[in-house]
């Protein structure tokens, strides 16, 4: 099995937004896409700025003036592997891929009854009311499984774009993995486990110890390329894709893939 999933280091992120703009940028097209805009420079007269983000960066911030310190969280669905979104769909619309793990949407098949949105206790779904459709983070797999790009390119673009390497991609059920060793190595939780949605995209919390000191990468016998895999964990698609060999992105407008009542793709 493959459960693809992103850790964020939250005392690298330092709230620039960037993962946000390239995962706007990258899903304004395509199969996932259009993510609408609503009079975005507004507002008209009764009438505010309105957008599809499948990407939010929170900032929070801890303490009392003036011994206070903020942080920045970015948060998009966690492709949890119990997901309370798709046990309400009336339609199975809403699903949770077999193959890798990644919860998607058919927009053929989604009515827009919203129970999807108000179910998932993150918030980290979106109801399009020009499509009349829900949306929400697909991993980009569309990225993923895009043959024509090099496999060092083949991740999402929050994690392709962070300039703190603050992001790393890869199947976390792995345990040879880069992501699942930095999970394990730096005390990486989930948030909200206490809902019970067990969401294998982790965080890192400020301030965590370290287990080891140090990734053991070889920096200087790298090229650019194979240190930007190994960064954001693009180096184990490979080795993903082996395992999911003639899986093809589903869901969105990507067509196929209808889910059944449970939620589970078929």
């Amino acid at each position: 099995m493959v459960q693809l999933a992103i850790l964020t280091d939250l005392s690298r992120c330092f709230g620039c937004n960037a993962c946000m703009m390239a995962c706007k940028e990258w899903h304004s097209s395509g199969c996932y896409g259009p993510m609408t805009d609503l009079n975005p420079w507004g507002p008209e007269p009764g009438k505010s700025p309105w957008s599809v983000f499948f990407l939010r960066v929170l900032h929070v911030e801890l303490g009392e003036y003036p011994n206070t310190k903020t942080f920045s969280v970015p948060i998009s669905c966690f492709h949890c592997r119990n997901p309370a979104c798709t046990t309400v769909c009336p339609t199975g619309a809403i699903f949770k891929r077999k193959e890798d793990g990644v919860v998607v949407i058919n927009y053929d098949v989604c009515i827009g009854c919203r129970y999807c949105e108000n179910a998932c206790p993150y918030g980290n779904i979106t109801f399009d009311p020009v499509e009349g459709v829900a949306k929400k983070c697909v991993m980009a797999i569309d990225r993923v499984y895009d043959e024509s790009l090099p496999e060092y390119e083949r991740v999402p673009p929050c994690v392709r774009n962070c300039p703190a390497g603050a992001r790393i991609f890869g199947d976390m059920d792995d345990p040879n993995s880069i992501i699942y060793r930095e999970a394990r190595r730096r005390g990486a939780v989930p948030l909200g486990p206490e809902y019970g949605t067990d969401p294998p995209s982790l965080y890192v919390m400020p301030g965590t110890p370290v287990n080891v000191a140090g990734r053991d990468y070889q920096w200087p016998s790298m090229t650019k390329e194979e240190e930007f895999a190994v960064r954001t964990g693009a180096a184990d698609v490979p080795n993903v894709l082996s395992k999911l060999n003639g899986v093809k992105p589903t869901g969105g407008h990507c067509g196929g893939g209808v889910g059944g009542p449970t939620g589970q793709g078929t």
